[in-house]
């Protein structure tokens, strides 16, 4: 099993609908982006992370995506709290360490975990 390391930087698309005065809900999706970190050994096999990312839906995606799905309220009227789940892929190149230049294989690392935000307006 390899541990994610990844840093990227990515275009998202976003959307939020009100559904009450003080509610509303949402989604955010990563489309496109760049990626990097450190390679990863396990055994005689190196994970290089995926440079380039872009979304293709399901496990065709490529590189570090992320997409948040969430409910937000607002308690008082400037503290916003939204509460939902992101969706993490994570891709790497495979390769044998023994033989670096011969193709490598897809390895996908899929996360989905809960998240509470705070957003206090000033």
């Amino acid at each position: 099993m390899i541990d994610p390391a990844v840093f990227s930087v990515n275009l998202a698309v976003s959307g939020e609908l009100a559904l009450a005065r003080r509610a509303a809900v949402g989604a955010n999706l990563d489309v496109v982006g760049v990626a990097t970190g450190p390679t990863r050994s396990a055994g005689s096999l190196q994970a290089t992370p995926q440079t380039v990312s872009y979304f293709r839906y399901g496990s065709a995606d490529r590189g570090a995506l992320n997409s948040e799905f969430f409910l937000a309220g607002r308690v008082p009227s400037r503290l916003w709290v939204r509460l939902g789940v992101s969706h993490y892929v994570t891709d790497y190149t495979v390769t044998e360490a023994a033989a670096p230049n011969a193709p490598g294989s897809r390895y996908q690392k899929f996360q989905t975990v809960p998240f509470v935000a705070v957003r206090l307006w000033l």
